[in-house]
């Protein structure tokens, strides 16, 4: 089966007892009635990424009118506004050591922030259109970034250089997603093409190639332990992936997923 994992149905098997529970959980947030704690207003144009910095005590968002900016949970209000791309913000996520930030942009460039500093320290240019997408590796000196030209590049933050750019066997169309697995030894990415692609870092190899989607993906993550990884996108379904064992040197395949669960037609 590739090394995949066989595919089931999401549910199928499932006791009584388990289509009880999730029946009676479904129910309660269907009567719920949320409201908001507060509404942050400040941008000009549609926001497509925000993002919680680690002591949880700012929000970080990008948005279409090119800016980043900086909310204090505790005053509710913006702090700081980075004039972060020449035109629109796609992405922005906080990194996972120290207080940095990073975004990508229209302008093609991926930039490397310090939230005290209103100018980036790093300008790190290199892809050919639109850098879409951006995810810091765990120990937050390398970030890897994706673009509408369909590659993936993994950047050393200290020098400002890309390290690597995963381009051979990879992506036909524009990468939306990035994910590192919690020992940052593989990177997932997906996108357009509909493809899931596991990547080893070492190597710059892909180690497989999950199919599964029908449209294009748009969102990725590992469980905690990296055992497995879950994708989705605008076709209603979500494919969870068994990739534990998953090494170096392993032939890429098409692999099925271990579950998947599809939204009602």
């Amino acid at each position: 089966d590739g090394g995949g994992g066989g595919a089931a149905a999401a549910g199928s098997g499932a006791t009584d007892t388990s289509a009880e529970l999730e029946a009676e959980i479904a129910s309660r947030v269907a009567e719920a009635e949320a409201e908001p704690i507060f509404s942050l207003i400040g941008h000009s144009g549609p926001v497509y990424g925000v993002g919680w910095s680690r002591d949880d005590k700012f929000i970080i968002s990008a948005s279409q009118d090119g800016t980043a900016r900086l909310w204090s949970v505790l005053q509710r209000a913006c702090i700081v506004r980075y004039h972060a791309h020449t035109t629109a913000c796609w992405s922005v996520c906080f990194c996972p050591v120290g207080a940095y930030f990073a975004t990508t942009g229209a302008d093609r460039t991926v930039r490397f922030w310090a939230v005290s500093q209103r100018s980036p320290l790093r300008v790190l240019m290199g892809h050919a259109s639109d850098a879409t997408c951006a995810t810091f590796h765990p120990a937050g000196a390398i970030l890897a970034s994706g673009g509408d030209d369909a590659a993936v590049r993994i950047w050393d933050l200290s020098g400002a250089k890309c390290l690597r750019l995963l381009v051979a066997a990879g992506h036909a169309a524009a990468v939306r997603a990035l994910a590192f697995s919690p020992g940052g030894a593989q990177l997932c990415s997906a996108g357009d093409d509909r493809a899931v692609l596991l990547w080893d870092l070492p190597s710059a190899a892909v180690l497989r190639r999950f199919r599964l989607h029908t449209k294009p993906v748009w969102t990725v993550g590992f469980s905690a332990d990296g055992a497995q990884l879950v994708s989705a996108g605008p076709d209603c379904m979500v494919g969870v992936w068994d990739v534990c064992g998953m090494v170096e040197g392993a032939p890429p395949a098409t692999a099925p997923p271990a579950s998947a669960a599809a939204g009602d037609a």
